[in-house]
């Protein structure tokens, strides 16, 4: 999910066919794509606390409930689907520059959470903002994870680890795995033609051993 211009046409989500974009970027994130990362990574998580600061519906911090002791779930706003979580439910209270939601939804330290919820997170899990706005919150959830020695998985786009100004995010020490999915997301229900770009999980972790190469994965 985003925080960008609901006015723009969005060919990265779709083919050619340029839907109009969706407000604040609702893109629920297929069940299939949940699931690549659960193939690669699932065994690891029954011990961990899990936060997905951008959850929309649920769709990933609903069945990550299974795979973990606890999910917090919070988003600028409230979606159908969502009740399961009301009790979980955080509404943070945004800044706003020119208008615009910012990146400062996500609080900036995990005690922040610890007071409302009663526990810190130690994975941090989610379908980020597009655009810039991925890579500011990439950066600042691996400033949280590292005290709690924790976990963050990002679902972004299968190139998104190739430019040169997100290079820090890809030399970081704590960068452990690329999990590729060998499918291509259907972003928009019902839509028509093949989905144009494949994804992939981009997984750090601050327990990775020094000097440990990245592995690459590939799931279904």
């Amino acid at each position: 999910m985003s925080l960008s211009d609901v006015s723009k046409r969005d060919p990265s989500m779709v083919g050619t066919s340029g839907y109009e974009r969706a407000a604040l970027d609702f893109y629920p994130t297929p069940r299939s794509a949940f699931d690549g990362l659960i193939q690669a990574l699932g065994d690891d998580f029954p011990a961990m606390l899990a936060w997905e600061p951008f959850a929309g519906n649920g769709a990933i911090a609903t069945p990550l409930t299974e795979f973990t002791r606890g999910v917090v779930s919070t988003d600028i706003t409230a979606y159908d689907g969502f009740e399961v979580f009301e009790n979980a439910y955080i509404q943070w209270v945004l800044d706003q520059q020119d208008g615009k939601a910012t990146i400062a939804q996500m609080p900036r330290r995990m005690a922040d959470i610890e007071k409302l919820k009663g526990f810190r997170p130690d994975l941090i899990v989610s379908n980020p903002p597009y655009g810039k706005d991925a890579e500011r919150a990439a950066r600042h959830a691996l400033k949280l994870m590292e005290p709690e020695r924790g976990m963050v998985a990002f679902l972004c786009r299968h190139e998104w680890d190739a430019a040169r100004s997100r290079s820090d995010l890809f030399d970081h020490p704590a960068f452990s795995a690329k999990i590729t999915l060998r499918h291509r997301p259907r972003w928009i229900a019902g839509s028509k033609g093949a989905p144009r770009f494949p994804y992939a999980w981009f997984v750090w972790d601050w327990t990775k051993p020094a000097g440990a190469k990245p592995e690459l994965i590939y799931v279904r």
